[in-house]
Protein backbone atom coordinates (compact mmCIF):
# COMPACT_ATOMS: atom_id res chain seq x y z
CA UNK A 1 0.00 0.00 0.00
CA UNK A 2 1.31 3.38 -0.97
CA UNK A 3 1.02 6.33 1.39
CA UNK A 4 0.63 9.87 0.15
CA UNK A 5 2.74 12.26 2.16
CA UNK A 6 1.81 15.87 1.76
CA UNK A 7 4.72 18.24 1.97
CA UNK A 8 4.26 21.92 2.93
CA UNK A 9 4.95 22.91 -0.72
CA UNK A 10 2.23 20.56 -2.01
CA UNK A 11 -0.23 22.01 0.50
CA UNK A 12 0.64 25.56 -0.58
CA UNK A 13 0.29 24.76 -4.29
CA UNK A 14 -3.04 23.05 -3.65
CA UNK A 15 -4.33 26.19 -1.91
CA UNK A 16 -3.33 28.65 -4.67
CA UNK A 17 -6.25 27.96 -7.06
CA UNK A 18 -8.71 28.97 -4.34
CA UNK A 19 -7.16 32.44 -4.24
CA UNK A 20 -5.95 32.75 -7.84
CA UNK A 21 -8.90 34.81 -9.08
CA UNK A 22 -8.23 38.52 -8.58
CA UNK A 23 -10.75 40.46 -6.57
CA UNK A 24 -11.65 43.18 -9.07
CA UNK A 25 -14.90 45.10 -9.28
CA UNK A 26 -16.79 44.49 -12.48
CA UNK A 27 -16.42 47.47 -14.84
CA UNK A 28 -19.03 48.52 -17.39
CA UNK A 29 -19.35 50.78 -20.42
CA UNK A 30 -22.02 53.49 -20.48
CA UNK A 31 -22.61 54.82 -23.97
CA UNK A 32 -25.37 56.70 -25.67
CA UNK A 33 -26.56 59.44 -27.92
CA UNK A 34 -27.89 62.92 -27.21
CA UNK A 35 -30.70 64.08 -29.51
CA UNK A 36 -32.98 67.11 -29.82
CA UNK A 37 -36.60 66.64 -28.70
CA UNK A 38 -38.65 67.74 -31.71
CA UNK A 39 -36.83 66.10 -34.62
CA UNK A 40 -34.53 63.65 -32.78
CA UNK A 41 -31.48 65.07 -34.58
CA UNK A 42 -28.09 64.63 -32.86
CA UNK A 43 -26.83 67.32 -30.50
CA UNK A 44 -23.13 67.71 -31.22
CA UNK A 45 -20.65 68.91 -28.60
CA UNK A 46 -23.03 68.55 -25.63
CA UNK A 47 -21.28 68.09 -22.27
CA UNK A 48 -22.08 64.78 -20.59
CA UNK A 49 -21.02 64.31 -16.94
CA UNK A 50 -20.88 61.09 -14.97
CA UNK A 51 -19.26 60.61 -11.55
CA UNK A 52 -16.96 63.61 -11.96
CA UNK A 53 -15.86 62.79 -15.52
CA UNK A 54 -16.84 65.03 -18.44
CA UNK A 55 -17.20 64.01 -22.05
CA UNK A 56 -18.28 65.99 -25.11
CA UNK A 57 -20.51 64.31 -27.63
CA UNK A 58 -19.16 63.85 -31.13
CA UNK A 59 -20.72 65.27 -34.31
CA UNK A 60 -23.33 62.47 -34.21
CA UNK A 61 -24.28 63.21 -30.58
CA UNK A 62 -22.61 60.05 -29.27
CA UNK A 63 -20.69 59.59 -26.00
CA UNK A 64 -18.98 56.70 -24.22
CA UNK A 65 -17.68 56.22 -20.68
CA UNK A 66 -15.52 53.16 -19.96
CA UNK A 67 -14.57 51.72 -16.58
CA UNK A 68 -17.92 52.60 -14.99
CA UNK A 69 -18.54 50.93 -11.65
CA UNK A 70 -21.94 49.22 -11.56
CA UNK A 71 -24.55 50.78 -9.32
CA UNK A 72 -26.79 53.83 -9.17
CA UNK A 73 -25.34 56.86 -10.97
CA UNK A 74 -26.50 60.32 -12.01
CA UNK A 75 -25.95 61.39 -15.60
CA UNK A 76 -25.92 65.13 -16.40
CA UNK A 77 -26.17 66.59 -19.92
CA UNK A 78 -25.82 70.25 -20.83
CA UNK A 79 -25.77 71.93 -24.24
CA UNK A 80 -26.11 75.53 -25.34
CA UNK A 81 -29.69 76.22 -26.44
CA UNK A 82 -31.17 73.28 -24.50
CA UNK A 83 -32.57 72.81 -20.99
CA UNK A 84 -30.10 71.04 -18.67
CA UNK A 85 -30.91 67.36 -18.22
CA UNK A 86 -30.15 64.87 -15.45
CA UNK A 87 -31.31 61.36 -14.73
CA UNK A 88 -30.47 58.54 -12.34
CA UNK A 89 -29.40 55.26 -13.90
CA UNK A 90 -28.77 51.84 -12.48
CA UNK A 91 -25.81 50.31 -14.30
CA UNK A 92 -25.51 46.53 -14.01
CA UNK A 93 -23.34 45.93 -17.06
CA UNK A 94 -22.73 47.60 -20.41
CA UNK A 95 -25.55 50.11 -20.85
CA UNK A 96 -26.72 52.26 -23.79
CA UNK A 97 -29.02 55.25 -23.33
CA UNK A 98 -30.62 57.93 -25.47
CA UNK A 99 -30.87 61.40 -23.95
CA UNK A 100 -33.54 63.73 -25.37
CA UNK A 101 -32.90 67.44 -24.78
CA UNK A 102 -35.59 70.10 -24.83
CA UNK A 103 -34.70 73.22 -26.84
CA UNK A 104 -35.07 76.52 -24.99
CA UNK A 105 -35.16 79.97 -26.55
CA UNK A 106 -32.08 82.06 -25.99
CA UNK A 107 -32.62 85.74 -25.28
CA UNK A 108 -30.18 87.89 -27.20
CA UNK A 109 -29.42 91.51 -26.45
CA UNK A 110 -31.20 93.74 -28.93
CA UNK A 111 -29.12 95.40 -31.55
CA UNK A 112 -29.06 99.17 -31.52
CA UNK A 113 -27.62 101.42 -34.15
Amino acid sequence: MRRFVRSPVTALLAAIPAFAEPVVAQQAVLSGRVVEQTQLVPVAWATVRLAGADFSTDADGRFRFTGVAPGRLTLFVDAYGYAPFSTELTVRGDTTVQVVLEPVPIALDSLRS
